[in-house]
């Protein structure tokens, strides 16, 4: 989360709104070190109209339902790799950003999926291409 933070504060035109993290104190702790507000839930968060992008930094198998709230209220998702530990809650994700025209990416494109070929497919549908070729 540090790494997104400082990313954020480095990009033209970007800066850090807020933070939300289920363990108490947290996103409080967070948020004092990187001058930002800190919510107590993430409804909280994603209910804040200055929010448009989404940085799901938690572990991997807990990004889908916090990356599906924040499609479904509208924002666009940056999720830290993988996207999700298996292809079903990868295409939960895609299609819950999909609806609402989001634009979602992940800090790299790793997949855990043994079967090269649908995890091509499903960057195929996202991207339009297989990334690398």
């Amino acid at each position: 989360a540090d790494t997104h933070a400082m990313a954020v504060s480095a990009a033209s035109g970007c800066y850090l709104k807020g933070v939300f993290d289920a363990v108490p104190g947290k996103a409080d702790s967070f948020a004092a070190s990187h001058g930002a507000a800190a919510y107590q839930s993430l409804d909280d968060m994603l209910a804040d109209p200055d929010i448009s992008i989404i940085a799901i930094t938690t572990p991997s198998g807990f990004h889908l339902e916090p990356a599906v709230k924040a499609a479904e209220s509208g924002k666009h998702l940056l999720i830290e790799k993988p996207i999700e530990i298996t292809s079903e809650r990868c295409r939960q994700i895609i299609e819950a950003a999909k609806k609402i025209a989001a634009d979602w990416g992940a800090s790299c494109l790793q997949m855990p999926i043994s079967n090269g070929t649908e995890a091509r497919n499903i960057m195929i549908q996202v991207h339009g291409e297989v990334p690398g070729r």
